[in-house]
C-alpha cells in the first residue's frame, strides 16, 4: 500500500527555504510553537541577536556543526563563521535594523564555518532579519549540496590534475559567459609559458594565435559550440619566445539543462611536424624515408605506388603486400570512403584532411589523422598518416572521466542531465511517460562516524550496484553526490507503474551493517515526480523530485514520497 504525502516542507533552495520561514515566522504564536516548529525543519537553522550570540540552534544545525543538544546556544556567531566578514558590519547591522520587507532576506554568499572538530565547512549561508524580535535567523548549508539554478563543473578539477594528462596532450576548459581559462601544464608546454607566473585567460589565448587565424577561430568556436557533437580546430600559434607552432584542438561543449552552453573543454595536440611535413611534400615532392607518419604515393587513377617504413610498422604488413593489395580507407562509422568524392574535394583545392580507419593486417582497424594532398601537375597523390590511437584513448578516458562518479562507476549528473533532456524529448513525440526518483541515504552518517570514511565508502558502492540489480537495462541510476543518488525510470506513465518500481528501489537500498559490537541500519527517503503530471522539462521535474525527498526525510526513515500526493508510504503503515 503506498502512503501518500500530507503538508511539508518544499525544498528546492535556501531562498525559497527562507520564504516559508519568514512565513512561518511571523503566523506562529508562541515561542514554544515556532521551536517546536524549527525542531522538525529539514534544514540547519540558527537564531542569533545582534550583538552575534546565539539563542537557538535546531537538531539539524547542530548535527552540521558536530555539536550536542543544547551546546551551541549561548555561543557567539564567530565560533562558528570565524574568518567570514559579512557576519559584521554593515551587513549584519542591515539585516537587524533594516524594516523594509524586501530587504530583510539576503545571501551571505560562501562562508568558511569551523566544526566542532576543527575541520573547515564549506557553506553557502542566508540569512533573514526579524527587526521586531531583534534576531536574525541564519541557514547554512553545505556548498555542494546541489541547487539547479548554479550548474556546476564536475570535470573541471579532475581534466587538469597531472596525474590525467599525458605526455604532449594538453588539456584546456573554457567557461562560456565569464570567458575564464584553465589549462593543464602540457598546454604551457605547447605554449611555451611558465605555469607558476602565466595565468591563461581568454584575451591571453587570443594574443597567442596568429593574427591571421584569430577571427577564423573564433568564428569556429562559435559554430562549434552550437552543437552537441565535437568538433576540431586547427590553428597557429606564437609561443612566448616568437616561434610559430601549429596546433589542433579537439572540442566538447557541456550544456545546462536549460540548453544553454555552460564551458567548453577538450584537448590540444601540437601538430607542427605533420603540418611542416605537408608543406615539403607540396613544395617539392618529397617523400621521408624515415618519417615516423606513415605516408604512401599514389598515381592519378589511385594506385599505389610507393609506402614508407612506418606504414608497414603501423599496418603489420611488408610493403609489396600493401602494393599489391592497398587496404580500403574507412570512414569513422565504419563505412567504405567515398573516393570519388574525396577526388572532387581534391579538384577544388588540392587537399584534404580527416579522421579515418586503416585496415591492418591482423583484421583490425588503426584510427589515424589522414591528410591528402594531390600535387601539381602530376597527378599523383600523397598520403600521410598519423596514428591517433593514444589521443583515442585519452579522449575516451575524458569522456568517461566527464560522465561517470569515480567511487562508484555510476553516471553522473550530466549523464544524468543529458539522459532525462533525451528522453523527454522522446516521450514528447511518442506520449510516453517517465519517472524521476531521489534517494537519500538515513543511517550513513553513523556508518562513516563509527565504522570510517572506507566503509561509507564500500556502502555507497553495494548500494550503487544494489540499485542497478533493481531497474531494468533502459533505466539509469547516478550517483547525485554525497549520499544522494537519482534514478530515471523511462516509460513510466501513471503512479501506479511507478509506486511498484519505486518500492522495488527502496527494498534494494536496506542494508543491515554489522560490525564488532553492534550494527547500523541504513535505509532510503524517496521522493518521485512523474512526466508529464507533475513537469514536462528537466529542471522542473528533478526540483520537484528533490522537494518531494526533502519531504519523506521530513517524514523519518524508509519513507517514499510522491509530489502531488497527500501521504508518503512507510513500511510501519503498510
Amino acid at each position: 500500500m503506498v502512503i501518500q504525502q500530507t503538508l511539508a516542507v518544499p525544498i528546492i533552495g535556501l531562498g525559497s527555504a527562507l520564504a516559508l520561514l519568514w512565513k512561518r515566522w511571523r503566523h506562529s504564536g508562541s515561542t514554544r510553537q515556532r521551536a517546536k516548529w524549527l525542531e522538525g525543519f529539514p534544514d540547519a537553522v540558527l537564531m542569533t541577536d545582534k550583538k552575534g550570540y546565539l539563542h537557538y540552534a535546531n537538531p539539524q544545525a547542530e548535527a552540521l556543526f558536530g555539536y550536542g543538544r543544547g551546546e551551541l546556544a549561548g555561543q557567539g556567531v564567530w565560533q562558528l563563521f570565524p574568518d567570514n566578514a559579512n557576519t559584521k558590519g554593515r551587513v549584519w547591522a542591515r539585516l537587524f535594523f533594516h524594516r523594509d520587507v524586501n530587504r530583510t532576506v539576503g545571501n551571505l554568499g560562501l562562508c568558511k564555518g569551523r566544526h566542532r572538530d576543527g575541520s573547515i565547512l564549506s557553506l553557502i549561508v542566508n540569512a533573514c532579519a526579524f527587526p521586531d524580535d531583534q534576531l536574525v535567523m541564519l541557514l547554512p548549508r553545505r556548498a555542494n549540496t546541489w541547487d539547479s539554478a548554479h550548474p556546476t563543473l564536475h570535470l573541471a578539477a579532475e581534466l587538469l590534475e597531472p596525474e590525467t594528462t599525458e605526455t604532449g596532450v594538453g588539456t584546456w576548459i573554457l567557461h562560456r559567459n565569464s570567458r575564464r581559462l584553465s589549462w593543464s601544464d602540457e598546454v604551457h608546454a605547447i605554449f611555451a609559458t611558465d605555469p607558476r607566473s602565466f595565468h591563461p585567460t581568454h584575451e591571453r589565448l587570443l594574443a597567442h594565435i596568429h593574427s591571421e587565424d584569430r577571427e577564423m577561430l573564433l568564428s569556429q568556436l562559435e559554430l562549434g559550440m552550437g552543437s552537441s557533437q565535437p568538433f576540431d580546430l586547427d590553428f597557429r600559434i606564437l609561443r612566448s619566445c616568437g616561434e610559430q607552432r601549429h596546433v589542433l584542438a579537439r572540442c566538447h561543449t557541456h550544456f545546462t539543462l536549460a540548453g544553454k552552453v555552460d564551458h567548453v573543454w577538450g584537448t590540444i595536440l601540437d601538430i607542427t611536424g605533420l603540418k611542416q611535413l605537408q608543406q615539403k611534400l607540396r613544395q617539392s615532392q618529397i617523400v621521408v624515408e624515415h618519417c615516423s607518419e606513415g605516408i604512401i604515393i599514389a598515381d592519378k587513377d589511385g594506385k599505389w605506388t610507393f609506402v614508407n617504413p612506418a606504414l608497414c610498422r603501423m599496418t603489420g604488413c611488408s610493403a609489396a603486400t600493401l602494393l599489391a593489395s592497398p587496404p580500403v580507407f574507412h570512414t569513422a562509422n565504419q563505412q567504405p570512403l567515398d573516393l570519388e568524392q574525396l577526388q572532387r574535394t581534391l579538384d577544388d583545392d588540392r587537399h584534404w584532411q580527416g579522421e579515418l580507419n586503416l585496415p591492418r593486417c591482423d583484421g583490425g582497424m588503426l584510427p589515424v589523422l589522414a591528410s591528402l594532398v594531390q600535387v601539381d601537375d602530376t597527378g599523383q597523390h600523397v598520403w600521410v598518416l598519423s596514428d591517433i590511437t593514444l589521443l583515442l584513448r585519452y579522449q575516451a578516458q575524458l569522456h568517461d572521466m566527464a560522465y561517470h562518479d569515480p567511487l562508484t562507476g555510476l553516471a553522473n549528473r550530466t549523464f544524468f542531465g543529458e539522459q532525462l533532456n533525451r528522453l523527454l524529448g522522446r516521450a514528447g513525440g511518442e506520449r510516453t511517460g517517465l519517472a524521476v526518483a531521489f534517494i537519500d541515504l538515513n543511517g550513513f552518517k553513523q556508518v562513516n562516524d563509527i565504522l570510517g570514511h572506507a566503509e561509507g565508502d564500500r556502502l555507497l558502492k553495494k548500494i550503487g550496484q544494489s540499485l542497478k540489480t533493481a531497474l531494468r537495462d533502459s533505466d539509469v541510476v547516478a550517483r547525485w553526490g554525497g549520499d544522494e543518488f537519482a534514478v530515471l525510470l523511462p516509460d513510466c506513465s501513471g503512479t501506479d507503474n511507478a509506486r511498484k518500481r519505486v518500492s522495488r528501489l527502496r527494498e534494494h537500498v536496506r542494508q543491515e551493517w554489522t560490525y564488532p559490537g553492534g550494527s547500523l541500519r541504513v535505509t532510503a527517503s524517496i521522493g518521485v515526480a512523474i512526466s508529464p503530471q507533475h513537469g514536462d522539462d528537466a529542471q522542473t521535474l528533478m526540483q520537484n523530485a528533490d522537494q518531494a525527498m526533502y519531504r519523506a526525510k521530513f517524514y523519518g526513515e524508509d519513507v517514499i514520497c510522491f509530489f502531488t500526493e497527500d501521504i508518503p508510504i512507510s513500511p510501519l503503515m503498510q
